[in-house]
């Protein structure tokens, strides 16, 4: 599989990654400030320009100045750079923000810096047991089918994140809206921002997943037309064909989890990942196509059950939680 070859790719790449790591953490803490304040607006066309202009150095660092991986990651890192220096333009050019981020007022304070530590250091965790599961799922996939199965799941995977960014977007926006109203103890706005989030995400879950399944073997087409991938077109659009099954049900898991984020309860939202991916995923995938013999279809079924499952259990226990507030007021 070239494996060594992959692997002095990744090295240089992450190298410089990590090198200029910082333009990266900042960027999306300046994104941060600026949906604290209710404005997803600005990041948005930041984060449009970012990509545009990362799309437009690949090529001319990668093959005009031959620098390969090295020119994708240097591109990347001149693109976050751009975006820190737009948004440090609305800051402190344009000065239309309602806060002003100025080392001269800063002071250390030791309750806040726990608080962002709480909510940090979990959402880190997320995302290593994403990394967690992505292996342990491929190698589960090589066991009960091939390769190209792990092909699939993996150019599979990156579709059904295209089609399900709203609902994350949704999500996103929602957590400083439940923040606000935590902050001001309007515990029956966050009922009512939880409910409305997860109708709108369900609506748009039903069509992107419609639309998906009708026209999975066009999307599949258009990711596997060329060279060897063109074997996986097959399997990838049964892959697209079933996985979104499970879409509605991530409109209320996504909106109930990012509720638990949104009160401060991070250790509780990343519970509830790992319970979704690590536990459930894994288990219905293992009993599925291993135990059960139904091989790589069962794994996909396994994504499929494990989501359905985990995301109820989620929006169930982000409804408790939020009627435990409600009755502090009363």
């Amino acid at each position: 599989m070239g494996a060594g070859q992959t692997i002095g790719y990744a090295t240089d790449y992450g190298v410089i990654i990590l090198l200029g790591s910082i333009f990266i953490i900042l960027s999306n803490a300046l994104y941060g400030i600026f949906r604290g304040e209710g404005d997803t607006t600005r990041p948005m066309y930041a984060m449009i320009a970012s990509v545009i202009l990362n799309m437009i150095l690949d090529p001319i660092l990668i093959y005009t100045l031959n620098l390969g991986v090295k020119g994708a990651a240097i591109a990347t890192l001149i693109s976050a750079v751009f975006v820190i220096l737009i948004l440090l333009y609305w800051f402190y050019v344009k000065r239309d923000t309602y806060l002003k981020p100025n080392l001269a007022n800063f002071s250390f304070k030791k309750e806040i810096s726990i608080d962002i530590v709480k909510v940090g250091i979990p959402a880190s965790i997320q995302l290593l047991n994403n990394a967690f599961f992505a292996a342990v799922f491929s190698a589960l996939l090589t066991f009960v089918g091939s390769t190209d199965s792990v092909a699939v799941y993996s150019t599979g995977w990156r579709i059904v994140t295209i089609g399900t960014t709203p609902l994350l977007a949704i999500g996103t926006a929602l957590i400083s809206v439940i923040a606000a109203n935590y902050g001001a103890r309007n515990y029956k706005n966050i009922q009512v921002a939880h409910r409305y989030a997860m109708k709108v995400s369900i609506v748009i879950a039903f069509i992107v997943a419609i639309l998906t399944n009708v026209f999975a073997g066009d999307i599949a087409s258009v990711f596997a037309s060329s060279g060897s991938s063109v074997r996986i077109a097959s399997e990838l659009t049964s892959f697209l064909a079933w996985i979104v099954i499970y879409y509605p049900t991530m409109a209320v898991g996504v909106a109930s989890t990012y509720v638990f984020q949104g009160i401060g309860k991070g250790i509780t939202a990343m519970f509830q990942t790992i319970m979704r991916e690590t536990g459930f995923t894994i288990f219905f995938a293992f009993l599925l196509g291993v135990v059960l013999g139904y091989g790589v279809w069962g794994a996909w079924m396994g994504i499929v059950l494990g989501e359905v499952v985990s995301n109820n259990i989620t929006m169930v226990w982000a409804d408790l939680q939020i009627k435990k507030l409600m009755n502090i007021n009363d």
